[in-house]
């Protein structure tokens, strides 16, 4: 009867420590989807402010260009940056819906 109530004991230790470590992955895993959701509000952020100042910034660089002012590849990385922006902007409401879906699982 001893050796069955150690034995019974040393499986409630083992219980307990697996019960500890999914306790901390899932305290883990929460903490990490309300940080993604705080980091997708900002690139949505950051998104709309470049979204807004980009088609300025290119087209300061198109009429430089044409006085003469830029070169051809300053124009090119003006457009390049112009449409980065219009795709970041786009992605960025995706990684929202997304944090806030892994978030609402893992609560």
């Amino acid at each position: 009867m001893p050796a069955d109530t150690a034995e019974a004991r040393a499986r409630v230790r083992q219980l307990e420590a697996l019960l500890e470590g999914a306790e901390r992955r899932v305290s883990l895993k929460v903490e990490k989807a309300w940080r993604d959701l705080r980091d997708a509000a900002t690139r949505i952020e950051a998104a709309t402010r470049q979204t807004d100042l980009a088609p300025a910034a290119q087209g300061i660089t198109a009429v430089r260009y044409q006085v003469c002012q830029a070169h051809q590849i300053e124009v090119s990385r003006s457009l390049l940056a112009l449409q980065r922006a219009r795709a970041n902007r786009s992605q960025a409401p995706y990684d929202q819906h997304t944090a806030a879906a892994v978030c609402e699982r893992a609560t």
